[in-house]
């Protein structure tokens, strides 16, 4: 039993440092979705995922699936601001709301 447990965890080892690689080669890509909008410069007031959905915001241009906020505060010369990613239904709402 002892064997097999270590045969086992080199093999998990392996298949880990395996799965890190492929992450390393796509380090440098992006991922494009025709559905997903990046908003910058959002004031820390709307950063909120049902104000953002409302019609006068993002729910003009379409039906929005999710919205992500980063917590990561940016501090710039017009005070602090946030960045949210918004997912539509599809490609044609998000490129209107570009």
């Amino acid at each position: 039993p002892l064997f097999r447990s270590t045969r086992k965890q080199k093999s998990q080892g392996k298949k880990r440092q395996s799965q890190t690689g492929n992450r390393k080669n796509l380090e440098g890509l992006r991922v494009i979705r025709k559905n997903l909008v990046f908003i910058m410069g959002l004031p820390p007031r709307l950063a909120d995922a049902d104000v953002l959905k409302r019609y006068e915001y993002c729910g003009k241009f379409g039906r929005v699936r999710s919205i992500v906020i980063n917590s990561t505060e940016y501090v710039g010369p017009q005070g602090s601001s946030l960045s949210a990613y918004v997912t539509y239904g599809r490609g044609e709402e998000a490129a209107k709301a570009i």
